[in-house]
């Protein structure tokens, strides 16, 4: 049976973790540099989540989550670019 040419452990594995590594970073950092966006993307999660208990339509909730996050994020967007 031949044998992958990668099966010796080639650093493949380690590429993969820095990897996953760098985009964890990234992601963390989205959070950690704008608490500001994290703190109302998570009170727009809880609006969101109280709106559909109270038996809304379900197309109620979903705008308010796509089009909150939507001016969320090109609120943020608009303040990075004047802070440059």
């Amino acid at each position: 049976m031949p044998r992958h040419e990668n099966a010796g452990g080639g650093g493949v594995p380690g590429e993969i973790v820095n990897a996953t590594m760098t985009l964890l970073k990234a992601l963390l950092n989205l959070f950690v540099d704008d608490g500001r966006l994290a703190l109302w993307i998570i009170v727009l999660l809880a609006l969101v989540a109280v709106v559909a208990r109270l038996g809304a339509a379900s197309w109620i909730p979903m705008s308010l989550l796509v089009l909150g996050t939507a001016g969320f994020l090109l609120e943020n967007v608009i303040r990075a670019t004047r802070g440059r």
